[in-house]
């Protein structure tokens, strides 16, 4: 089986440093990111299986990093804030965090969260792959390759295809 993968989006390099030690000590694969523009791209382009997410970050706020990515994405995740307000993290949740850890936090406690999450959204892809003329589809990768070549596709373009597929099914 596959190490999971686990992006972390924080400000703070103690933070990262701590969970990169924590996470790859228990087997877990840890990239990180400074701040929304650089969680974005990573979250396209490395595809994480988990994402942690700091609230303040220094070119935004979390909240709207969050509801970019649930415009194509359906990654798992835990936001990690010092905010402990009840409303903060109903906002979050129906904005749809699966998870919301308030800092200071124990390892253990992070950990188990994760593991819970990772344990529900477990699913094996039902999507085929589509291959025709040298058109290759992997709806599970959200690629395409055109004669052996990968095509590059905005998340949106991604999104609506997979959509599309799933609706004619």
């Amino acid at each position: 089986m596959a190490a999971i993968r686990v992006l972390c989006i924080d400000d703070e390099k103690q933070i990262r440093r701590l969970l990169k030690l924590g996470l790859e000590a228990e087997g877990f694969v840890v990239t990180d990111a400074t701040n929304i523009s650089e969680g974005l791209d990573a979250v396209v382009r490395q595809k994480p299986d988990l994402v942690l997410l700091d609230l303040n970050l220094p070119d935004g706020y979390g909240l709207d990093l969050l509801k970019r990515i649930r415009e194509f994405s359906e990654v798992p995740v835990i936001v990690l804030s010092v905010k402990d307000l009840e409303a903060d993290k109903i906002a979050l949740l129906e904005a749809g965090a699966d998870d919301y850890v308030t800092k200071p936090f124990g390892m253990g406690e992070l950990l188990a969260r994760m593991r819970a999450i990772l344990r529900r959204n477990t699913v094996v892809s039902t999507l085929p792959k589509y291959s025709a003329l040298g058109l290759e589809i992997d709806f599970e990768m959200r690629e395409v390759t055109v004669h052996g070549q990968k095509i590059h596709l905005t998340p949106h373009r991604v999104q609506f295809a997979v959509s599309a597929r799933k609706e004619r099914r």
